[in-house]
């Protein structure tokens, strides 16, 4: 199972906070920034989480911790 880099970036919206529980709860490992998720790109991390924009969204977030989980090489 390659290394997952997930960025969370936060913006104390209830939906940030259920995704860093959740995120916490399946003990993976994640980053939390105060930046614009726009400056980045999808290739520059493996996963970007925020809760704005393009990856926003419980269902988002949940489907991108599940296939986490169920990674495998």
């Amino acid at each position: 199972m390659r290394s997952h880099y997930i960025v969370l970036f936060g913006n104390n919206s209830e939906e940030s906070l259920t995704a860093r529980n959740k995120l916490m709860s399946k003990k993976i490992n994640f980053a939390e920034m105060e930046a614009d998720p726009k400056e980045f790109s999808k290739s520059d991390l493996p996963i970007l989480i925020t809760g704005e924009g393009q990856f926003s969204g419980l269902n988002s977030i949940e489907k991108y911790i599940e296939d986490i989980l169920n990674e495998t090489d």
